[in-house]
């Protein structure tokens, strides 16, 4: 059960908190700044996919190479990394809401998009356009109640925390927003995912000023490095798998090893190649 609560919010969860941080600056500055990254982090996995590849000694399909750029919502190398993807597209309409100044038509707007985005589901739409109008509405509310959700109080967390908890257990399922697969319905998935995002939120300042806080805030930062870096790392857990018996072992220690291999990833990108730090 708690693994099927934490897919039906920890990737709206993401775009919360990217709204929350979002600025109407130059638009075309911020598109760059995350499809670099996007273009960037494809072409890292298609080297390494290349290179395993090579190793097993198994055949190269070329056009493998360019599902993303056709469209693809699934089967090419280091999926994770969409979410850089539908982000410049949300920033994309966001934009153009914002054009309104009104907070709750803006508001509004959004949910009306954000609604037809999860009908669009149905369907199969490319390159996460219907994901991306799926997850304006956290986005938005993200960033026109960013000061409520920074300096969020515990009369709003948790009983926000404690709604999703009955909503999901009135709900459950298995979600995947990435293929823009909610099976509790729109209305209880906004209910759930809103409210676990903001009972984490509330968690995340209980922490501030303890030695919790220094691992948290690190990772937080660097949450889409993480993000886009880590599908590369997942034949480690099954290596060490081999190796212990004890299932809870394994886990733990294939999680400290990621963990571990993701800070010197941090340290290199930050230090060497700049323009990846998203």
């Amino acid at each position: 059960m708690l693994g099927g609560y934490i897919t039906s919010f920890y990737m709206v969860l993401f775009f919360v908190l990217s709204g929350v941080f979002f600025k109407l600056s130059s638009l075309l500055r911020r598109i760059r700044r995350l499809m670099l990254p996007y273009i960037s982090f494809y072409l890292v996995a298609c080297v390494y996919y290349t290179f395993m590849s090579l190793y097993k000694q198994k055949s190269i399909e070329l056009s493998h190479y360019l599902l993303p750029f056709l469209g693809a919502t699934s089967g090419y190398e280091n999926t994770p990394i969409w979410f850089l993807l539908s982000l410049s597209q949300v920033v994309c309409m966001c934009f153009v809401l914002c054009k309104m100044r009104n907070r709750y038509a803006v508001i509004l707007g959004a949910l009306c998009v954000s609604m037809a985005g999860y009908y669009l589901g149905r369907y199969n739409v490319p390159y996460y356009v219907d994901v991306s109008m799926l997850c304006l509405f956290p986005f938005v509310l993200g960033y026109e109640f960013r000061d409520v959700i920074l300096d969020i109080r515990p009369i709003v967390g948790l009983p926000a925390g404690l709604l999703s908890l009955a909503c999901y257990a009135m709900f459950p399922g298995f979600t995947n927003v990435s293929q823009n697969f909610e099976p509790m319905g729109y209305i209880p998935f906004l209910g759930i995912s809103i409210g676990a995002s903001l009972f984490v939120v509330y968690v995340s300042k209980a922490f501030c000023h303890t030695i919790v806080s220094t691992g948290l805030s690190f990772f937080g930062r660097n949450s889409l490095i993480i993000l886009c870096t880590h599908m590369m790392l997942m034949s480690l857990p099954a290596v060490i798998a081999r190796h212990l018996n004890n299932v809870w072992c394994a886990n733990l220690l294939s999680l400290i090893l990621v963990m571990c291999i993701e800070c010197l990833v941090v340290f290199l990108i930050k230090k060497y190649v700049k323009f990846l730090d998203v």
